[in-house]
């Protein structure tokens, strides 16, 4: 299966946003984002608070080599404390050229859910392994 390239809008929402500079604040929420057994740096995990039926955008955060990422506040100005609720995550590419499928890059279809509650300490998130495959080598 192939995928299209990401349209023009969504590279420049992810640099709108914050997406194409690593953040570096540790005070936020932490993560790790893998691809099966795999990790990849340099992809922006984007959270999004379920709202009724809508996702309002609260921040993002990059991983490093291993897939470990911190969240801030979207614009990356304050870090993100996630409170317990229904979240869903999108996925950009910041350094490595990959495309995702489409629905990895909209909160209302994305696979990537997680209901936070008070006693987590990590927000873990499980893309399939084969999203790899189209990684230069």
């Amino acid at each position: 299966m192939s995928y299209r390239l990401i349209p023009l809008s969504l590279v420049l929402s992810g640099i709108l946003f914050g997406c194409s500079e690593p953040t570096v604040s540790t005070d936020g929420s932490v993560g790790t984002l893998r691809f099966g057994t795999q990790t990849l740096g340099d992809i922006c995990v984007v959270v999004h608070r379920k709202e009724g039926a809508a996702f309002q955008q609260l921040g993002f955060g990059t991983t490093d080599g291993v897939g470990k990422f911190f969240l801030v506040k979207t614009g990356g100005q304050e870090a993100l404390m996630l409170e317990p609720g229904e979240y869903s995550v999108t996925l950009e590419p910041v350094g490595p050229q990959i495309a995702f499928p489409p629905i990895y890059l909209q909160p209302e279809k994305s696979p990537l859910k997680s209901t936070w509650n008070a006693d987590m300490t990590s927000l873990d998130l499980n893309a399939p392994e084969e999203l790899l495959k189209n990684l230069p080598r």
